[in-house]
């Protein structure tokens, strides 16, 4: 028996109510999450009716536009909240896989008895579990990589090991802890921060050339790369000293390079770092070189071009950039000029092969050097682990019973008939390619026996 308090506001009692909407999210007294749920499920069905109405056989929309329809108006209502209401018993979460399930499976017009796992595959979908453990992990490092995050505090070594909670609700940081352990990356994971001291409107923007990326590498032959090269070089950077950097990543293993002359540095990186963070922290590498160094004037060949624009954007959240931005302006505020440019990578410049070759080398290393890990690469890495695990729960069912399982080896995009446009054509290769169709599993929503073969008088429950 619960005792429920008695509230009098103004000489009258509140009324109790064992449940209240907060946010958009229903919260209820033993927080089981099934008004919630049950609400989120009634919303989610009255969309459906949209998609559903446009989603017909002969005039519906293409699959493309119903998945974007179905993740802006259903999906994104699912996700809302699901940090939080995530804490529920599992068996209470898979209420709304069904909606999921309907709605992926109305974009891309499978039959109605499809298998569940057939339709994620086929629309390139994971499933609702696996898509809250994506999120949960994303705030989780969001809140680690933020000292002046709310909820920082929570994902501290001594929060994950005092908080008592109660058996049936599991808070936030325990269900991130349990979420992330079992992808390898046990909390508390310590991410690459820098506190920049320098207000973006100080920032000196540096001086980057991509005067050869405006062609396209696979019809430019390598010769004519090379001479433009030099002739920009001689035209501009002629009493400029060259250093070339270098990112590599190679066999999970990451390094990065740059080299000056007869004078080279290379550094082995932790192990998820980005190949985008190889080639940020060669050219900061650079800097500090440069910086410390007796010449004047020196020109950067990367063969990055998403760092060297990154660079140029003062206001980047990226640390690295951060800390790029303090150094180019103490290396100008120093006399110093240092010009950037872009040079495609396995051409034959001998400078960036050179460097290509160390940061090879670097990855060999059998320690690490710097732990320079983002949230960025954090989050890249949670993502491939997820897509893993989702691959594995794949690659389980037996080829001989799921149809799509046959002919499609992995849940990755595998192209071709993608390309068809009329909504009636995808539709009948997305039946055939799954194996469930009118004619094979009409006789089920009829409630009949399977249709029989005029020749052999086998019945059709099977597309070979």
């Amino acid at each position: 028996m619960t005792c429920t308090p008695l509230l009098i506001l103004n000489g009258q009692p509140i009324a109790y109510q064992n449940c209240i909407k907060y946010l958009g999210l229903i919260f209820d007294s033993q927080l089981s999450w099934i008004p919630h749920l049950n609400q989120l499920k009634k919303d989610c069905k009255q969309r459906l009716n949209l998609l559903k109405s446009l989603s017909n056989y002969e005039w519906g929309a293409d699959k493309n536009t119903l998945k974007l329809l179905y993740k802006t108006l259903i999906l994104s209502k699912i996700d809302y909240g699901s940090i939080i209401y995530g804490a529920a018993n599992k068996n209470i979460l898979k209420t709304i896989d069904a909606i999921h399930h309907a709605g992926l499976r109305f974009a891309i017009g499978a039959f109605r008895t499809s298998p569940t796992i057939s339709i994620l595959c086929e629309a390139g979908e994971p499933t609702l579990e696996l898509r809250r453990e994506k999120i949960v992990s994303n705030y989780a490092i969001a809140c680690i990589s933020n000292n002046n995050h709310i909820n920082s505090t929570l994902f501290t070594t001594q929060a994950l090991n005092t908080q008592p909670h109660h058996p049936r609700i599991i808070p936030l940081n325990i269900r991130a802890q349990k979420i992330l352990s079992s992808l390898n990356k046990p909390l508390p994971i310590p991410t690459y921060k820098y506190p920049s001291v320098t207000p973006f409107w100080l920032t000196k923007s540096p001086s980057t050339h991509l005067d050869l990326s405006v062609y396209i590498k696979t019809e430019t032959n390598p010769k004519f790369y090379t001479n433009k090269l030099n002739e920009i070089i001689n035209d501009k950077f002629l009493n400029h000293e060259l250093i070339y950097t270098e990112g590599s990543v190679k066999n999970h293993k990451t390094g990065c390079a740059f080299i000056h002359k007869d004078y080279n540095e290379m550094y082995r990186l932790a192990e998820d770092t980005s190949n985008y963070t190889a080639e940020a922290v060669a050219i900061i590498k650079a800097l500090k070189y440069i910086k410390q160094s007796e010449n004047k004037q020196y020109v950067i060949l990367s063969d990055s071009t998403s760092v060297l624009k990154s660079i140029k954007n003062c206001l980047s959240p990226n640390p690295l950039i951060k800390q790029f931005s303090d150094l180019n302006k103490d290396v100008h505020n120093n006399g110093k000029t240092v010009d950037y440019i872009w040079t495609p990578s396995h051409i034959g410049i001998a400078g960036n092969e050179a460097a290509d070759k160390l940061a090879k080398e670097a990855t060999e290393k059998p320690n690490i050097d710097e732990k320079v890990l983002t949230t960025y690469d954090l989050k890249k890495s949670i993502h491939k682990n997820l897509r893993q695990k989702w691959e594995i729960q794949w690659k389980v069912f037996d080829p001989l019973t799921n149809k799509l399982r046959s002919i499609r080896a992995t849940t990755f995009f595998d192209g071709g008939y993608h390309k068809l446009t009329r909504r009636k054509d995808q539709v009948d290769i997305t039946r055939l390619r799954i194996g469930h169709t009118r004619v094979t599993h009409g006789h089920l929503m009829r409630k009949e026996p399977p249709k029989m073969c005029e020749q052999c008088q086998a019945p059709i429950i099977k597309i070979t």
